[in-house]
């Protein structure tokens, strides 16, 4: 029964590697969207979600992990010397998982810098578009007050 246990731990941090990996690869490619100027906002929706999924399944795993464990610390710890060559495996794979988890930690400041520069960016995109409309509005309104376009002393009325 132990040994089906100490199997699926193992699996489970194998899982977890696996998942770790295709976050790394999901913040290159948001680094990527952050550094580009045709990146759309469903773009980053969809790339935040893919993460956010990624996430879940690890919170899961971690849990089950955890549950699993307590079942059988006892006897991993009872029985070291015949789960030896197990117990190196799973070390190896929590090697793994701490290394990713530290860069993907990395990735994410990196990331949430970018991502205050792109939305810095944007905002004054959209404060400098604002102010040009405000500015084509006024100019409509003043041209109206005049009597439109039709009334200005630079329209040709020689025919």
């Amino acid at each position: 029964m132990s040994e089906d246990y100490i199997r699926v731990l193992k699996e489970s941090l194998e899982k977890k590697v696996d998942i770790l990996n295709s976050i790394v690869v999901r913040n290159e490619q948001q680094k990527q969207l952050f550094e580009s100027d045709t990146t759309t906002p469903d773009e980053l929706e969809s790339n935040i979600e893919a993460k956010g999924r990624l996430v879940d399944q690890i919170v899961a795993l971690d849990d089950g992990f955890e549950q699993l464990f307590k079942r059988v610390e006892k006897e991993l710890s009872d029985h070291r010397e015949e789960y030896k060559e197990e117990i190196r495996q799973m070390q190896d794979l929590i090697r793994k998982v701490t290394g990713l988890s530290a860069k993907v930690e990395s990735q994410e400041q990196r990331n949430r810098n970018l991502a205050s520069s792109f939305f810095a960016g944007k905002k004054k995109t959209v404060k400098h578009v604002s102010k040009g409309t405000q500015a084509v509005s006024r100019y409509y309104q003043s041209m109206m007050r005049f009597g439109g376009a039709a009334n200005s002393r630079f329209m040709d009325t020689s025919e």
